[in-house]
């Protein structure tokens, strides 16, 4: 599979598939050598380190938009003012 999937990205490397897919999100996780080498020492583990990566980049995004927000920041101000007028 992995041979296909090399030879989809070398073959189309401007087109997204799931090869390229795979490749960038592998490599945006810092897990590039386990693309490039293939090789895991501990294949469960390292599915369950995958995982926890994407949950907590999942959160660091979700806060960030909602730090961003307006109208995010508007509703947070009105809740503490509200608490703190009770």
């Amino acid at each position: 599979m992995y041979k296909q999937m090399l030879h989809d990205i070398a073959r189309y490397p401007n087109k997204q598939n799931l090869a390229s897919q795979v490749k960038d999100i592998v490599i945006k996780l810092n897990f590039e050598d386990a693309w490039t080498n293939q090789n895991v020492v501990n294949y469960s583990s390292f599915i369950q380190d995958i995982k926890d990566r994407v949950k907590l980049q999942f959160i660091q995004e979700t806060n960030t938009r909602l730090n961003n927000s307006t109208r995010a920041v508007s509703i947070n101000i009105y809740t503490r003012l509200k608490i703190s007028l009770i």
